[in-house]
């Protein structure tokens, strides 16, 4: 009785071994492409990013901690997306551990296609860098895991910086009111919520937030909007090893910022929360000067418009006006002139029928004339994203009948460099009118080989007639 059930265990063990090796190697299969689906995804953000700066001029520090590391030991420093440095307070770490995010994302492409070794990593979802890494082989045979710790973009944020300062700038403010915060390790009364009031740009008052008790101003390292722009800059020239900053995107003045000159000071400088800006029109008798509302909004939505650098776009536009054309017309702009108009069926329209064509920037000056000229009725509602006029209502004067008309823009859409070059391709092809060819096609993909073999197609008439010498019909 006893030997019939080793016999029987052996043979379940014999029967359900072999299954439970299939479905751990299906796991490990699945977890590879989805850990292949995670990077693909990362390592096209991240080129995306970093492409968008000419010359390589890409610019980053990072920190991470090795694995069973309770705080990062060494910061390394990219220039140019190659040249590195580290900063350490310990002896120089093996070569292993120092590299670009480039480099980390070729180990760890190389690692995804090594049979059977199981990758783990995850990613920012902004810019596409690693943020953790498991079991990734490195070159020279050891096998790297990390952690990110912290991640400085210093060229996205110098351009960052110098967007949002430009839109700040433009709305000319002076005098606000707003809620300064510093986050750290600090005592009373210090850590709490404070009401600034910055008159013709400098700190005037300091109030408790809570009780509404003045502050001695002199006690507050607290700086104005301006003042919190320089401190940012600062940082960013002199390449503190960790830059963290945010801004608004109407004010473009600083929400949240901490600049750390070295990691490796404990508790250093806080963060400093800057919200609740109230722009404040100071009466000219005491030396202010009000600007006007209409012509600072227009001033900070051409400055984030410009601030985007496009030249190339697509917007929908309909004029509703008592005029003889008033159809939905969509407008392609082509290093900033008017390159192409349509209607709702994709057929051409011209000025001649229109009556008018125009690129945002056209916008932007019958806004501004209609500023400068005191129009009678004047409403305009600018996008918050790319800074474009979404609505504009004029009307330019009360004795003229019939005048006045609506501009509304529906939709605004970049249009990329490669969608130039395809449609000038497009142009030079319909140009040929080839209508009976023959050409090559080959699939490269990850599939079975009589899948990438090459083709050769044959077109008859614009129809396709062939495909490797067999009929359509019969490939069907």
């Amino acid at each position: 009785m006893k030997h019939h059930s080793i016999y029987s265990l052996f043979l379940l063990f014999a029967l359900v071994a072999p299954s439970a090796l299939a479905h751990s190697t299906t796991q490990i299969r699945r977890q590879l492409q989805d850990q292949q689906a995670l990077f693909d995804e990362a390592f096209a953000t991240w080129t995306k990013v970093t492409n968008q700066f000419d010359n390589n001029e890409v610019d980053y520090n990072f920190a991470y901690l090795r694995k069973d590391e309770g705080f990062p030991q060494f910061q390394l420093t990219v220039r140019n997306l190659s040249t590195i440095g580290m900063e350490t307070i310990y002896e120089q770490p093996e070569d292993q551990y120092i590299f670009t995010i480039d480099q980390l994302m070729g180990y760890i492409s190389t690692s995804l296609s090594t049979s059977g070794n199981t990758v783990t990593a995850t990613y920012d979802k902004t810019y596409g860098y690693p943020t953790s890494w498991n079991n990734i082989d490195h070159p020279n045979g050891n096998v790297l895991e990390g952690t990110l710790d912290s991640f400085t973009f210093f060229t996205m944020l110098k351009w960052q910086l110098d967007a949002s300062k430009r839109l700040w700038d433009a709305q000319q403010i002076e005098s606000y009111d707003c809620t300064i915060h510093m986050i750290g390790f600090l005592p009373p009364p210090f850590d709490s919520p404070k009401y600034v009031e910055v008159r013709n740009g400098t700190i005037a008052t300091i109030l408790e937030e809570d009780t509404g008790e003045m502050l001695d101003k002199d006690m507050f390292n607290f700086p104005t909007i301006d003042q919190a722009f320089t401190r940012i800059e600062n940082a960013l020239t002199n390449y503190y090893s960790n830059v963290d900053t945010t801004f608004d995107g109407s004010l473009g003045y600083p929400t949240e910022y901490t600049l750390t000159d070295s990691l490796f000071v404990a508790d250093g400088n806080p963060t400093i929360r800057i919200y609740d800006v109230t722009v404040v029109a100071v009466d000219d008798t005491v030396g202010g000067g009000a600007v006007d509302d209409a012509e600072r909004l227009w001033n900070a939505a051409k400055t984030k418009w410009e601030s985007m650098g496009l030249s190339d776009y697509r917007f929908g536009i309909f004029k509703e006006c008592r005029c003889v054309f008033t159809e939905r017309i969509a407008i392609q702009v082509s290093k900033g002139e008017v390159s192409d108009m349509k209607n709702r069926f994709g057929e051409q329209v011209y000025q001649n029928i229109t009556g008018y064509s125009l690129t945002i920037e056209n916008i932007f000056d019958l806004i501004k004339t209609g500023i400068d000229e005191n129009y009678r009725t004047f409403d305009v509602e600018y996008d918050e994203d790319y800074g474009y006029p979404k609505k504009v209502v004029l009307d330019e004067s009360a004795m003229t009948a019939d005048d006045e008309y609506t501009l509304t823009i529906d939709y605004l859409a970049p249009i990329t460099k490669w969608q130039n070059e395809l449609e000038a391709a497009k142009l030079v092809w319909s140009e040929q009118d080839l209508k009976t060819y023959n050409y090559t096609y080959q699939r490269s993909c990850e599939c079975p080989p009589e899948y990438q073999n090459a083709k050769l197609v044959q077109v008859v008439d614009g129809n396709v007639v062939a495909i490797g010498g067999e009929s359509v019909q019969a490939t069907q």
